[in-house]
């Protein structure tokens, strides 16, 4: 699988701004974001939790008001799993 560095725009406390994640490539973890899988809330506002489409080895989540600034490629793993995507790593700002 391929890591990539998703970065995050809109950055605030209590807010994720990047993560790591694994994928078979970019055009699957793109059509994931454009599924809205990360997103944290409906367009109700609703908490939507975690989908059943992806590992959650750290949490990831996408607010309401965020927006997907930069996709990079930073490697491969070893790493298998019956699911889409594997979050690996995610980075939080804690309020």
């Amino acid at each position: 699988m391929r890591l990539y560095l998703v970065k995050l725009n809109h950055v605030d406390y209590d807010t994720y701004d990047a993560a790591v994640i694994a994928c078979e490539s970019r055009q699957k973890l793109e059509q994931l974001l454009e599924d809205k899988v990360f997103d944290r809330e409906t367009q109700d506002g609703d908490y939507k939790g975690r989908s059943e489409r992806v590992q959650y080895d750290y949490d990831f989540e996408i607010g309401r008001w965020q927006k997907v600034e930069e996709i990079t490629a930073v490697g491969y793993t070893d790493l298998e799993t019956d699911k889409e995507a594997i979050v690996i790593l995610g980075s939080f700002n804690a309020g």
